[in-house]
């Protein structure tokens, strides 16, 4: 290190440092005292080009390096008497620099937060979420729930108890609901502070609801056969066809009633869906047999499942569910979800779990393994009436 009179000139000369990855140079006044030297003060040459302005301070054992700014962004006298100044408060008043520094940056953070407005950071949380491929449409979901409570609020000024109430209110009618607007709510939080925009999360050591298994309801071998038998005969054709897609794929109930025509290659055997629950374009086979179904139905409109306008999406299947139910003897609290966990069960049997996650669409095979329950379940039994049929038989060759 060199000390040497700062000025312009100076500076602009001082070769680029050629076996190090930069040089420093410090202040030293002038040789006829024109420029008090600014003790401390100096400027660092990196090897890419770059001059940089820096005070270096504090005990010998605990020296601290700022950097005040490049050349061109500040001339050298004022790069000296922004030195000056923070090297004088720093003997004199024991502030320390990069301290304040750093504590200024956390209040201009803090600011910027408060002038966000909930509803604003929402909608970029949402965008954010599009952009990402996350599941935005049940992120915006959720987080509108908290914009109609929330949205004229500034983001930095929400704090825990007001989402404790929030939650407690929503948690009356949906335990479960109420958890996921909280999952959501306290991802988008983390993030808003990794952003600068607030100090902490308010939920980070927020308690969810507890809950309870999902459920593990497939249909057994009788019921599936019935089911069939009740499709079949099902007069609605429309909704025989929703039926058969739901079985056949394993589709979610949302997925068939916005299928297009234009989404199905017949040729290929092959269904695109443009959205899906992963917030992505997915394309999955398609048996031939449901292809000659889905062949014969009119194609009046854009929606393959048609409803009372042909160019709508039908809004449900609920009317049509209970008459096949009715139909086929099986429970009332069956779910048309059930018949995803059925498609499931039945795949991962004759395929294994594997298979069955990547037709599901999972994009984690541990998703799957909660809709497998069903499937070990029959394995032991039929495993148990296999070991009493063996006992039976060593019986009565003992006897």
């Amino acid at each position: 290190m060199e000390k040497r009179p700062l000025t312009k000139k100076l500076v602009e000369s001082l070769p680029l440092p050629k076996d190090k990855a930069s040089v420093a140079y410090y202040d030293g006044g002038d040789s006829k005292g024109k420029v008090k030297p600014a003790h401390g003060f100096g400027v660092m040459i990196f090897n890419n080009g770059r001059r940089a302005f820096f005070i270096l301070y504090g005990p010998p054992h605990k020296r601290r390096r700022m950097y005040l700014g490049q050349l061109g962004d500040l001339t050298v006298e004022e790069a000296r008497e922004k030195a000056r100044k923070l090297l004088a408060a720093y003997r004199t008043d024991g502030k320390d620099p990069l301290d304040e520094k750093k504590a200024r940056r956390e209040r201009e953070r803090i600011e910027d937060g408060k002038r966000r407005k909930f509803k604003v950071w929402a909608e970029e949380r949402i965008e954010w979420a599009k952009e990402n491929r996350k599941s935005h449409k049940d992120i915006k979901c959720l987080l509108n729930k908290a914009v109609d409570r929330f949205g004229n609020k500034y983001l930095a000024d929400i704090t825990t108890d007001m989402l404790k109430k929030e939650f407690d209110r929503i948690s009356k009618d949906s335990p479960i609901v109420a958890n996921r607007w909280i999952e959501a709510l306290r991802a988008g939080f983390y993030a808003a502070v990794e952003d600068g925009l607030i100090e902490k999360n308010p939920l980070a050591k927020f308690k969810k609801n507890a809950e309870h298994e999902g459920r593990a309801r497939a249909l057994s071998d009788a019921e599936f056969a019935a089911l069939l038998k009740a499709i079949d005969e099902h007069p609605n054709i429309y909704e025989r066809a929703a039926f058969l897609m739901l079985v056949k794929t394993g589709a979610r109930l949302g997925e068939v009633l916005h299928a297009k025509w234009e989404d199905f290659d017949f040729d290929s055997l092959l269904w695109t869906m443009p959205e899906t629950k992963a917030g992505r374009k997915q394309t999955i086979p398609i048996h031939e047999s449901l292809v000659a179904e889905l062949q014969a139905l009119p194609q009046d409109g854009p929606y393959v499942v048609r409803g009372l306008s042909p160019f709508k999406p039908r809004a449900d299947l609920k009317k049509g569910w209970a008459k096949l139910l009715k139909a086929s003897g099986i429970k009332k609290h069956t779910t048309l979800h059930d018949l995803r966990r059925t498609f499931c069960v039945r795949i991962a049997r004759t395929a294994g779990l594997q298979i069955a996650s990547k037709l599901l669409r999972h994009s984690n095979i541990k998703v799957t393994e909660k809709h497998y329950l069903p499937v070990e379940a029959e394995q032991m039994r039929e495993a148990l009436e296999r070991n009493e049929a063996a006992v039976i038989k060593f019986k009565k060759k003992s006897a």
